[in-house]
């Protein structure tokens, strides 16, 4: 895979690199969204999300990683 095999989308003003669009608009029922791990070679994205009160680190498989193995 070269540097430029994914794509890059905003969560909030962040960017996330996939290697296909993905929707994840469910997030924001959590709230906003203000930290993205992406380059993670377990095939999760993680995710540092806010609301009014709280913080929430959430962890989420499913999504086609960049650095995920595909066979």
């Amino acid at each position: 895979m070269t540097g430029t095999d994914f794509c890059i989308q905003y969560i909030d003003d962040i960017p996330i690199r996939t290697k296909i669009p993905y929707n994840f608009s469910f997030l924001s029922k959590y709230g906003k969204v203000f930290k993205v791990f992406d380059d993670q070679d377990s095939g999760n994205l993680c995710f540092g999300i806010k609301d009014d009160n709280r913080r929430y680190f959430i962890k989420y498989a499913g999504a086609p990683t960049v650095r995920a193995c595909t066979r």
